[in-house]
């Protein structure tokens, strides 16, 4: 059967990436072929949409963004950021940190769009629907601790969400 034929293709595809990744570290200068084969069994984990997979992809899209980290431009792969953030928001346990990945996420990808003068292509504009829906969403079911860590004040001053540094170009709303 069909089904069967794409589910045994999917273990053998799994396999196959996690004996990549054993012969090539994710975390290697670059990351190169493992932190590729780590993007696509994330990817195969995150469509399980299972929590044990769910976590294990959010484990795998981390470890590509700690190391791409090191670029330099120092910005991580915007497909795996993004990834990171949906998969961190889909587990529902560290909605702090989901918020902040989906920030990160929509920042670059946005970013990356004003950068040149191409239209947004059609996958980066459903990656960054997706990721405004996440927002969404994870701003809707906040609750009163959330709301409280969005919203706290340190030594820099107030958190501007979704604005950019004020002073780089980024929006000056609010500023009087």
């Amino acid at each position: 059967s069909d089904e069967g034929d794409a589910a045994e293709a999917r273990r053998l595809a799994e396999r196959l990436y996690r004996r990549v990744i054993g012969e090539h570290p994710v975390d290697a200068p670059g990351g190169g072929v493992g932190a590729d084969a780590a993007f696509n069994l994330a990817l195969l984990m995150q469509d399980e949409r299972t929590p044990v997979a769910t976590a294990e992809a959010c484990a795998l899209y981390d470890a590509i963004v700690r190391t791409d980290t090191a670029r330099t431009d120092g910005n991580p792969r915007w497909d795996a950021l993004a990834n990171l953030a949906s998969c961190t928001h889909d587990l529902r346990a560290q909605p702090l940190r989901a918020f902040e990945l989906l920030a990160a996420a929509i920042m670059q990808g946005e970013g990356a769009n004003d950068a040149g003068d191409a239209p947004v292509s059609e996958s980066v504009a459903e990656a960054l629907a997706k990721l405004y829906r996440g927002m969404g969403t994870l701003l809707a079911e906040a609750d009163s601790e959330l709301c409280a860590a969005l919203l706290r004040v340190d030594s820099a001053g107030p958190r501007v969400l979704l604005l950019g540094d004020v002073g780089d170009g980024g929006s000056d709303v609010g500023d009087g």
